[in-house]
C-alpha cells in the first residue's frame, strides 16, 4: 500500500512521517535535529536561489535541465537514505508489533530489551497510545 501511495501522491506525503520520528528516536537531542533541519531548509533555498539566478545567465536549454537535475539528484539521494530510517517505535506498537519496536529502542539507545530504561519506554509509549485512542469511536468499530 505504500508503494502505491508513494507513486500517486509523491515522497513529500511522507515528510510529516520523518517528522513524528524526532520524539520517537531522539530523545536527548531532540532540539539540535529540528534546529539542523531548518537550518538545512534554509540554507537549501539560499542555494536554490543563487544556483537559479546564476543559471539566468546561461543560455539555451542547460539553463533549465540542470537545475531540474540537480533537484532530481537530491531527490535520489532521500529515496535511497529513507531505507535506512528505523520505523517509529510509536508506530510498531501501535500496529501489535512489539518485538519489533522493542528492537528499534534497542537500537536507538543502545541497550538490552530487559534494561528498566527501555521498559519504562515501552509502558510509557503503550499507555499514550491507549490514552490517546482508547475511547474513540473509530478505534471500537475495528
Amino acid at each position: 500500500m505504500d508503494a502505491l501511495h508513494n507513486c500517486l501522491l509523491g515522497k513529500k506525503v511522507q515528510y510529516p512521517r520523518f517528522r513524528a520520528l524526532y520524539p520517537n528516536v531522539s530523545w536527548p537531542s531532540r532540539g539540535r535535529l529540528v534546529s539542523a533541519e531548518v537550518l538545512f531548509v534554509g540554507v537549501g533555498i539560499i542555494f536554490a536561489y543563487w544556483f537559479n539566478f546564476g543559471m539566468s545567465f546561461v543560455g539555451g536549454p542547460i539553463a533549465w535541465r540542470l537545475p531540474i537535475a540537480l533537484q532530481a539528484l537530491f531527490a535520489v539521494l532521500v529515496i535511497v537514505l529513507v531505507f535506512v530510517l528505523l520505523e517509529s517505535p510509536r508506530w510498531l506498537f501501535n500496529h501489535g508489533r512489539e518485538a519489533e519496536a522493542i528492537e528499534t529502542l534497542c537500537a536507538v539507545y543502545d541497550m538490552q530489551p530487559m534494561d528498566e530504561f527501555i521498559q519504562s519506554e515501552r509502558a510509557a509509549i503503550l499507555q499514550a497510545i491507549e490514552a490517546e485512542t482508547g475511547g474513540t469511536i473509530f478505534k471500537r468499530a475495528r
